[in-house]
C-alpha cells in the first residue's frame, strides 16, 4: 500500500521525539536531554523524558483526550506527507532535533527528521500538544 493512500484509521501511533544537540555529555547524568510523546488513536497521549543518551525514564505522564482530537491531529500529520505540501524546515545547529514517526496498522513506519525551530512539521506537532495542558507544561520546560 502506498503511503499516499493511508488514512488516519490506518495509524496505530504517532511518536514525536526530540533531543538536545548541545551541552556536556555525561553517561551517568540524570538530567533530561531527550523527550518523547506518543499519540494513540484511543485518545491516549504518553510523555517520556530521558537522559541524553539513555532510555532510562526520568519522567512520564499519561493523559487521555477525545478521540476526535486525535483523528484531527492524524489528518494534519498525514497532510505533511502528501504532495503538494510545502515543508518549511528550520535548521538550528545548537538547539533540538526531532524525529516524527508514524506507525501504521501493517507495521510500516514513516519518519521525518529536522530541527525544532518553527518549521512545518514541528509546529504542527507542538501546536497540537500545546492544546493539552499537561503536555504544554512539559514542552515549556525545555
Amino acid at each position: 500500500m502506498e503511503y499516499e493512500k493511508f488514512l488516519e484509521d490506518d495509524i496505530v501511533k504517532v511518536k514525536f521525539r526530540y533531543w538536545l544537540n548541545w551541552g556536556y555529555y555525561d553517561p551517568e547524568s540524570i538530567e533530561e536531554g531527550q523527550w518523547a510523546f506518543d499519540v494513540f488513536p484511543d485518545g491516549t497521549v504518553k510523555y517520556f523524558a530521558y537522559p541524553r543518551t539513555s532510555r532510562r525514564i526520568l519522567d512520564k505522564e499519561v493523559v487521555h483526550i477525545e478521540k476526535d482530537r486525535v483523528i484531527d491531529f492524524y489528518q494534519n500529520v498525514i497532510r505533511l506527507y502528501r504532495s503538494p505540501t510545502e515543508i518549511i524546515k528550520c535548521e538550528v545547529c545548537d538547539g533540538c532535533s526531532y524525529e516524527l514517526t508514524i506507525t501504521y496498522s501493517d507495521n510500516r513506519e514513516r519518519k521525518m527528521h529536522g530541527d525544532l525551530g518553527g518549521g512545518t512539521v514541528d509546529k504542527t506537532v507542538t501546536d497540537f500538544l500545546c492544546t493539552i495542558l499537561e503536555m504544554k507544561i512539559k514542552l515549556e520546560r525545555v
